[in-house]
């Protein structure tokens, strides 16, 4: 059995933790050797992998308007503009918002990464938004007129759009859309459609009860419902014909010609909804027990010579079909009637008009009258050259008296006609729709008068009497219409009326009316970014289009009137005055809105309203620019020399404090804009600060103007740019004699941000970072070498911290020296070394790296194989001035 002897040295005797790397820190003033610190993690390395300063590839730190950021979702938008960051390899720590607007976190590489090292810092502003009910589309409800309701009825398989009313008042925010839906997906299927600014409701099954859907905005907070009702496919029902010639006394059927495919009840025809133009001449039914299924349409005698027409209409009155029927008979003596049915009023002449003939048989004659106490007849009047009159009179009230009438030449029962007479009383009080009318300004209004046609004498009808504002409203009865007629004369305000009715009989209503202004929410453009520039000619004025004026029409439609709410605080009137002002441009179509403060202002919630109620709300800042020259320029300390580090330290050196007292102008200004300023020529105790620019030249934010400035703070840990610096990979095999070589990287000077004897009184140390690769055969091998014949060391990254300006060299970072037995009289030596020259001029450092490998395979005959082999490379991967 094999037995291995390994001995690795280093340059100095450590205590090495499990799985933590090495830092060496070294004073050769004092020619000793201080205590070793674990600072980084310890992972096998990749010897053809260059490990990258995190820094270098997350270049873009600061982000703005981050939708809801956790600490599980930070690092996708860091990616977005950090393309060529591999977040496996990485992870967020130390992760903070403040006051759900300002947020920072520290981005740090994983424990055991091969791809990075380092940390980062990251700042970002949280996306807010401004919340606004959404509306929509709603009619009154029939119960209670003043109540509104969404309500949708829908035919099955089909849908229908419920329009946002206040769509482009939501603004770009989707926390506002109606987008989230609570209903039977059995029933229905309900989507919020964006670009038809609706609610699409699709019937899926058919139901006998009310659905109702609740919507919600995405963020929770407006909710509102959607009543439906789903009706079954409709089928028109088909008749064979629809017009018939009828027999006196005869029945002739009227096929219905898809009964068959009427599948639901409601697209069948309605006994109960057919109307006839002359009552008393023919009967009406509808026969659904033949297996024909047919509307039965059958004389009772009564000769009308117009043409009768009979409307049937499907149950749910979506179909109506109109049978025109000609009455004929096979006898010329039968005489026509003009009509057979009419309403009269007691104690009232009347007249039955009977077409005139020259034939004497055919003329009419009175056979009998079935209650001569109520009707009795008067006289034949034949003095009209079209018409002959048979005049009555009634005498007391009866319904459903019979005057049977004969011609001359036909006297028998069966050729007998029969008119049919309802004796009312003198009074009959008229009926109204409703005695309350709430309508629109500017509207016409009916209010149906329900039994018109039975009140016969028009001392019956209606009459108006008063009502208050003549001035506001016209109020007439209409005899076509069968309706009183309510006009609103007034287009601008709300009123309220009480009209007063009464017949000339004495019969007395009256109607409430109430007028109001109908409610438009108004809908103002949403520009992208709203804030007021004090002190700037004409930025501090916002000119925003109403959309949809000219529908608003009245003031109380208009947005007139506004709040404000600072940092939590609503203002009062006086308060909010001061500040702002703003007025309607009616030419232009235009709100204005003006910044009158003589402050600054940040985090403005802004709420647009109208007297009916509807708003709209924007987040702004009304910024008074402050000059960089103005704002305080020194800091205690920073944490890092990075921007991050850097405007967090100015931000907080111009915060006002009772230790630390800035003017009100630059403590106005939000935390979103310091984080938006440019930092660059970063040294290790200032950076300059200036106005950060967008693509088109125009500043990022208007908080700042004036020329760059330099902040000065105490420093923190310095790093300094762009250090990487590698040797080439040394590998050396041996089979029988020595073998050595060394690499060595070119001399990098770096230039440091001050001289060594000024940095010397601030930094302590300069802490370089390597990758460290070392590795070697512990057995001898035949080649080709593969990966699994080496073992590599186990340090991979390692800091070395030295007294800032003492020259060394040979510096060793890591190091391998094995020596093992292979067989009787063979041994195995390998050396494997990463070291390094630093050096200190004036404000500069040069560094030198070398990796050292040697191999020899000891004893035993010579030959090509086995062999021994050992490789050895090293990578600077950081280098900063620590304090």
């Amino acid at each position: 059995m094999k037995h291995l002897l390994l001995i690795i040295t280093s340059f100095m005797v450590v205590s090495i933790a499990a799985g933590e790397p090495a830092v060496m820190i070294l004073d050769n003033n004092k020619g000793e050797e201080n205590n070793t610190e674990n600072l980084d993690n310890n992972n096998d390395q990749d010897n053809q992998t260059s490990i990258i300063n995190l820094k270098k590839v997350v270049k873009v730190r600061s982000f703005k308007d981050l939708k809801k950021p956790t600490k599980e979702n930070l690092l996708d938008y860091v990616k977005q503009y950090n393309t060529k960051l591999n977040i496996d390899e990485v992870e967020v720590k130390d992760f903070v918002v403040e006051k759900d607007k300002v947020g920072y976190a520290t981005i740090n590489t994983k424990d055991g990464s091969k791809v990075y090292i380092g940390s980062v810092k990251i700042s970002f502003t949280v996306y807010q938004y401004v919340h606004t009910d959404f509306k929509l589309q709603k009619t009154r409800k029939e119960t209670e007129p003043e109540e509104f309701e969404t309500r949708a009825t829908i035919r099955l398989n089909s849908y229908e759009d419920i329009a946002i009313t206040n769509f482009d008042s939501l603004g770009d925010y989707v926390e506002n859309m109606p987008s989230v839906f609570n209903y039977d997906t059995n029933k229905l299927k309900v989507t919020f459609n964006k670009e038809q600014k609706s609610i699409r409701v699709l019937a899926k099954a058919l139901t006998e009860t009310e659905l109702r859907v609740e919507v919600s905005s995405l963020d929770g907070i407006a909710q509102d419902e959607i009543i439906v009702n789903i009706k079954p496919d409709h089928i028109a029902f088909e008749l064979e014909e629809d017009n018939i010639k009828l027999e006196l006394k005869g029945e002739q059927r009227v096929n219905i010609t898809n009964w068959s495919a009427l599948i639901n009840d409601q697209n069948q025809p309605d006994p109960d909804l057919i109307e006839v133009n002359y009552k008393n001449v023919v009967d009406v039914s509808i026969d659904t027990t033949s297996e024909q299924k047919a509307i039965v349409i059958k004389s009772n005698g009564n000769y009308i010579d117009d043409m009768i027409n009979v409307v049937i209409y499907s149950k749910d009155k979506e179909t109506y079909r109109i049978i025109g029927v000609s009455l004929i008979s096979d006898n010329n003596n039968r005489f026509k009637l003009d009509e057979a049915y009419f309403d009269v009023l007691v104690n009232t002449e009347f007249k039955i008009k009977v077409h005139k003939s020259n034939l004497s048989d055919v003329q009419p004659s009175l056979n009998k009258i079935s209650d001569p106490d109520a009707v009795e007849f008067i006289k034949f009047d034949d003095q009209e050259i079209s018409w002959n009159y048979i005049i009555f009179r009634t005498k007391k009230e009866k319904e459903n008296v019979k005057i049977t009438l004969n011609s001359v030449a036909l006297p028998n029962a069966q050729d007998s006609q029969t008119v049919i007479v309802n004796v009312k009383p003198t009074r009959i009080d008229f009926k109204l729709e409703t005695t309350y009318v709430l309508m629109n300004v500017g509207e016409t209004r009916k209010v149906k008068i329900t039994n018109f046609d039975d009140l016969i004498d028009k001392k019956n009808y209606p009459k108006v009497q008063s009502w208050t504002n003549h001035n506001e409203f016209k109020v007439t009865l209409s005899e076509d219409d069968k309706s009183i007629i309510i006009e609103s004369l007034n287009t601008s305000k709300p009123i309220n009326d009480r009209i007063h009715l009464k017949s000339d009989t004495g019969a007395e209503a009256f109607v409430e009316v109430k007028c109001i202004v109908p409610e438009v929410s108004f809908q103002l453009e949403n520009p992208y970014n709203m804030d007021l520039i004090l002190n700037s000619g004409t930025e501090n004025v916002k000119k925003l289009k109403i959309k949809n004026y000219d529908n608003l029409k009245y003031e109380q439609n208009m947005p007139k009137d506004f709040d404000l709410n600072i940092n939590g605080k609503q203002l009062s009137l006086d308060e909010k005055n001061n500040i702002l002002k703003t007025e309607i441009d009616k030419v232009n179509k235009q709100l204005v809105i003006t910044a009158i403060s003589e402050k600054g202002y940040s985090n403005v919630n802004l709420t647009i309203k109208s007297e009916n109620g509807s708003q709209m709300s924007y987040l702004l800042d009304i910024v008074k620019p402050i000059k960089l020259e103005d704002i305080n320029k020194d800091a205690i300390s920073v944490v890092e020399n990075d921007e991050t580090s850097i405007l967090t330290a100015l931000r907080l050196a111009n915060t006002n404090t009772d230790s630390n007292p800035v003017s009100e102008d630059v403590a106005s200004i939000n935390e979103v804009a310091w984080n938006m300023l440019k930092v660059d020529d970063i040294s290790y105790n200032r950076a300059r600060i200036s106005v950060n620019l967008d693509i088109n030249g125009k500043p990022i934010t208007r908080w700042f103007t004036g020329e760059p400035i330099y902040f000065k703070f105490t420093p923190g840990n310095y790093e300094i740019d762009d250090v990487y610096l590698s040797t080439s990979l040394v590998d050396e095999y041996s089979s029988h004699s020595e073998s050595k070589s060394e690499s060595f990287s070119e001399e990098k000077t770096y230039i440091l941000p001050d001289s060594i004897d000024k940095l010397s009184k601030v930094y302590t140390n300069i802490k370089l970072t390597f990758n460290s690769y070392l590795a070697y055969t512990p057995n001898d091998y035949n080649p080709p070498l593969s990966d699994a014949d080496l073992l590599k060391n186990e340090k991979g990254i390692i800091s070395v911290a030295l007294k800032l300006g003492n020259n060394s060299t040979n510096v060793e970072i890591d190091k391998i020296d094995a020596e093992f037995p292979i067989k009787d009289d063979v041994t195995g030596i390998t050396k494997a070394i990463n070291s390094f020259d630093i050096s200190f001029d004036g404000n500069s450092v040069k560094l030198k790296l070398k990796s050292y490998a040697y191999a020899y395979r000891k004893g035993g005959a010579w030959g090509a194989l086995p062999r021994v082999d050992a490789q050895a490379k090293v990578e600077l991967l950081k280098a900063e001035l620590t304090v």
